[in-house]
């Protein structure tokens, strides 16, 4: 398992960020639906706790431990997804941008493939 941080920085617009085995834009819906069929699973932190795309039984053990290390004081969405998937040979992208909408926006997703 290896995670890779990426920080996509400050944008006006929703960036693109590209899923490396397909090509498609993950920002968009329909890359992201074409590009979700290779994932193990996908979260967005501003709802960790309902992964948006992925294997049945991976979200379910992902929900499982999140909710046990929620409860610990500990939910953040790339670690649980470490510590579930540490024996697996995979690659968990945790993709961060910020931007402006009310106010000052960030939003942090994290796509897991298997190698």
């Amino acid at each position: 398992m290896q995670t890779v941080k990426i920080d996509l920085g400050f944008t006006e617009n929703i960036p693109a960020f590209f899923c490396p085995f397909t090509g498609e834009n993950l920002m968009e819906m329909e890359g992201f639906e074409k590009a979700s069929q290779n994932m193990l699973i996908s979260v967005a932190w501003s709802f960790p706790d309902e992964p948006m795309h992925g294997n049945e039984e991976i979200i379910e053990k992902y929900q499982t431990l999140f909710d046990k290390l929620d409860q610990e004081g500990e939910s953040d969405p790339t670690q649980v997804l470490e510590e579930l998937l540490k024996d697996t040979d995979c690659i968990i992208f945790e993709v961060t941008y910020e931007g402006v909408a009310c106010g000052p926006i960030w939003e942090r997703l994290n796509y897991v493939y298997s190698r």
